[in-house]
């Protein structure tokens, strides 16, 4: 906002193709920047950020700066620096923090950029500010956790090469629908990062305070780390001002305060030296959060899973495993990737709330195999992960797909501590629980089978964990292993019983941990049709005893008071046999009863399949299959299902009807915030699978192309995620797309235009200059007699602002508002329809028209900002504290 309101030209700048770079201005205009830092100083914040918001090379290269890349951070933190001890007194000290942005790469669903390559990108970045001598590092206006993880490891590495660490903070932005925009949850992100040692944990940005009441609440009730709330004066209106005053921002965060929920304020987007005043008034009124979180064994994927006493058993669905499913062990030999997730999908449709996965195939690599599958797994799957692997390397590339706090299975003594080290310091980097395993290294019999030898081995496991590597017991889940109890061995007789006592006395214990069990181990050997009921009542004691996770075939379990009473007599007196020769009668029993009895007959037996079975029972109508793949985004059995569908339907039958239907039900499901945006990008790859299967039945190759559209992102401006979701879900609905880039002025477009006759023309971006760049552009197209339709979409954008300004300066054609991508692509439908499209055009007309006039009825106000600003650099303010006040000022380094 302050650099806007200089009214900088290009040359500021340092050229035409600079302009809008605000962070060349330390190398062009220091003398701005520090007049801006000194200004908010003079009112009394505690802490400016530097200038550094998009100073990664991912960012600046887009400006042909990367070169200067770790000089720009380095200059941007001494010049803060310099301004904050200037104004530093031995009353009030003033703090540094250094600012990383999101960068342009959203890696959880988009693969133009590595993990390893967005750390790289942070640790430049950070060294640089670090060596310029701000006090803490911020990573702020997050929308992706993998982003903040490859960040906190590069801050790590820096720390580590530097021998000095200083304090590291987090923000992240919450989008309309209550999550992060890849899909995270407020408390998704805690079990996240509660590994972590956070200066702080907040929020910034988003449209507001108001709209931040419940994220900061939940934060305030769970979080570890002191909470900060750095809000946008709200959203810019038709003219590109910021409507919350000082005194509105501040109304609402005194209440925040008031809760006890706040340790740091400060403003965002739209935010001015007076915000900033009246929140350094505001504080001094105030007493901070003083953080008391909860004892919680958190997990975590894009949702989160809290395990509770009260919920028990969560259910580990076991089919992703290429040691429990065959099935799934063939489609990773293959190559299926994307089908083997189906199998995931189909276990979390049968109840499963985590997903184990194990892809140790002896004769295959399994490092590759591990990122192949997630690439696809966690566009899919939502629930947190179980990692199975006993290769340290594979484990922490599995971390680096994990979005949140995933277990890991497992580690033990078998080889006294040697996987220990290897595997824990991978789970305290990572934020990770742990299966820990009853074995250790006797010679005679490693696997404990009693529940005693059960017990010692968890104790000695439990000291080791805890003392000398600091694990926190809630992330410690035992598995106090489970054997066949009927495959004749006469070493595992009764062993069932003792597992189940052994889960009664490891709780009773350790009452913070957690307890896990593979549930079908014991039917191992068994008839199969037997083995259901038995996993069943199994199951159903050793949660009678304390059991938190159960990892078995969600698909095939059965209701324990649904078995008949015969066949539940056989199973327990099998489970609770004593280690005796007597004992061998249980099983012979219940062989014989099970032998005897055909499949068919075998009561409660689930009616499904693995994905991709023949199997027709119980499924839906063709058509509605169809649309089902669509809303799913699945593809497994798609392809044979449009292949049917084509003996009864033509092809451009089969896009215009369910295929499209269903694209149309995902729209819905996304406005009403049931689907996060990697889940609609799924359905738009159904969608183009389905699209191009069809296309060689198709008279007209040509058929299928609904129009053209012509996507930019407007001069002066260089964010292109949202522009290139939209090509994303329109290409893979029929349209051709010609994608101009970024920062791309009016003639260069003028002249495509001409070239590529498009039907539709849509412009993007993310700043408030850029939808007033996209007012100019329009009076450009209007002078050159440009009539294509537009559709406009941005941040910055509101409909008002596209009514009066965008659609009054397109004086030769109509201008639409896409809100969000599905807004655009529902927009494009209507306007390469004829007949819809005069509807539209008549209907926006009068809704504008009446607009007008009633505006001509209201007083004019004054805009309490009048100029256009970008996403502004978040200044959060450092609240009194109820101890004296240097305590907590030791935790940030003081010295220049």
């Amino acid at each position: 906002t302050a650099i806007q309101a200089r009214n900088l030209q290009a040359t500021d700048f340092g050229g035409t193709d600079l302009e809008g770079c605000n962070e060349n201005l330390i190398f062009t205009r220091p003398d701005i920047i520090q007049e801006i830092h000194e200004e908010y100083l003079k009112v009394g914040c505690d802490i400016i950020e530097t200038n550094t918001f998009s100073s990664t090379s991912l960012s600046l290269t887009k400006y042909g700066l990367a070169h200067l890349t770790e000089e720009q951070n380095r200059l941007a933190a001494l010049l803060a620096r310099r301004a904050a001890d200037k104004y530093s007194t031995p009353n009030q000290l003033r703090f540094v923090a250094g600012s990383l942005g999101p960068t342009s790469q959203t890696i959880s669903f988009t693969e133009s950029v590595t993990f390893e390559t967005l750390q790289e990108n942070y640790y430049i970045q950070a060294k640089g500010l670090f060596e310029g001598g701000v006090d803490y590092l911020l990573f702020e206006t997050c929308q992706d956790t993998r982003n903040i993880k490859a960040g906190i490891l590069a801050t790590e590495q820096l720390f580590a090469e530097k021998g000095e660490r200083i304090p590291v903070a987090v923000s992240i932005t919450i989008e309309p629908m209550g999550n992060m925009l890849a899909g995270q949850s407020v408390e998704a992100l805690l079990a996240s990062l509660a590994h972590l040692d956070l200066l702080y944990l907040g929020l910034n940005c988003a449209t507001g305070p108001e709209f931040m009441t419940d994220p900061i609440r939940t934060l305030a009730r769970l979080s570890p780390f002191r909470v900060a709330c750095v809000p946008n004066a709200g959203l810019p209106d038709e003219n590109g001002c910021y409507l919350e005053s000082p005194s509105m921002v501040a109304n609402v965060l005194s209440r925040f305060l008031s809760n006890g929920w706040i340790n740091l304020i400060g403003g965002c987007c739209g935010s001015h030296v007076d915000h900033v005043q009246a929140l350094v008034e505001l504080a001094a009124q105030h007493r901070p959060r003083i953080p008391s979180p909860p004892h919680h064994s958190l997990l975590s994927g894009v949702d989160y899973l809290e395990i509770t006493e009260n919920v028990r058993p969560i259910i580990v669905g076991d089919r992703s495993n290429v040691v429990a499913s065959r099935k799934f062990k063939a489609l990773i030999g293959d190559g299926k990737f994307d089908e083997a997730t189906e199998i995931s999908r189909a276990q979390l449709k049968h109840g499963a709330q985590i997903i184990d996965v194990c892809l140790t195939i002896p004769d295959r690599d399994e490092l590759k195999d591990m990122r192949s599958f997630l690439r696809f797994a966690i566009k899919k799957i939502r629930a947190p992960l179980m990692i199975e692997s006993s290769d340290p390397r594979v484990i922490e590339l599995a971390l680096t797909y994990c979005q949140g706090k995933p277990l890991i299975n497992f580690i033990s003594l078998q080889d006294n501590e040697a996987l220990i080290r290897k595997i824990v310091p991978l789970a305290k980097k990572f934020g990770a629980s742990l299966i820990v395993k009853t074995i250790d290294s006797d010679p005679t019999l490693e696997m404990a089978v009693s529940r005693t030898r059960k017990l010692e081995i968890a104790v000695k496991s439990y000291q080791l964990l805890t003392d000398k590597y600091g694990v926190s017991p809630e992330d410690i889940y035992w598995d106090p292993l489970v054997f066949p109890c009927g495959n004749g061995d006469s070493n595992y007789l009764g062993s069932a019983l003792e597992t189940i006592e052994a889960i009664r006395l490891i709780k009773e214990q350790f009452p913070r941990t957690k307890t896990v069990l593979r549930i079908s181990n014991v039917s191992i050997g068994l008839p199969n049709g037997g083995r259901e009921a038995l996993n069943s009542i199994f199951l159903h004691h050793c949660v009678k005893a304390g059991l938190d996770l159960a990892i078995i075939n969600a698909e095939k379990l059965i209701p324990y008071a649904s078995i008949p009473e015969v066949e539940r007599k056989l199973s327990e007196n099998l489970l609770f046999a004593a280690g005796t020769l007597k004992a061998r009668a249980p099983v012979a029993a219940f062989i014989l009863y099970y032998r005897s009895r055909k499949s068919s007959e075998q009561p409660n037996k689930r009616n499904q399949t693995d994905p991709g079975s023949t199997e027709v029972e119980n499924r839906p109508p063709l058509l509605e299959r169809l649309s089902n793949f669509i809303i799913e985004g699945s593809k497994v059995g798609l392809l044979e299902d449009l292949t049917a569908a084509l003996k009864i339907l033509k092809p451009l039958e089969i896009i215009n009807g369910p295929l499209m239907k269903g694209m149309d039900q995902v729209g819905k499901l996304f406005s009403a915030n049931k689907l996060i945006v990697a889940e609609v990008l799924q359905s738009a790859e159904a969608m183009k699978a389905a699209v191009a299967h069809l296309e060689p039945f198709m008279e007209n190759r040509d058929a299928s192309n609904r129009g053209t559209v012509m996507l930019a992102t407007v001069k002066g401006d260089v964010h292109d995620i949202g522009k290139n979701l939209v090509e994303i879900i329109l290409a893979n609905n029929g349209f051709k797309i010609v994608n101009m880039g970024i920062k791309v002025p009016p003639d260069q477009l003028i002249q495509a235009i001409r070239e590529h006759q498009p039907d539709i023309i849509g412009l993007s971006g993310l700043l408030v200059k850029s939808a007033h760049q996209m007012v100019a552009t329009v009076e450009d197209f209007s002078k050159a007699g440009i009539t294509t339709p537009l559709m406009v979409g941005g941040a910055a954008l509101s409909s008002k602002f596209v009514d009066k300004q965008i659609a009054k300066a397109y004086t030769t054609g109509t201008v639409a508002y896409a809100q969000d991508v599905m807004s655009g692509l529902n927009l494009a439908k209507i306007i390469v329809d004829p007949v819809q499209f005069e509807a539209f055009k008549t209907a926006l007309l009068k809704r504008r028209t009446e607009a007008i006039a009633s505006d001509a009825l209201r007083k004019p106000t004054t805009p309490f900002i009048q100029l256009p600003q970008q996403r502004s650099q978040s200044i959060p303010i450092l609240a009194n504290l109820p101890q004296p006040a240097d305590l907590e000022r030791h935790i940030l380094r003081t010295t220049p």
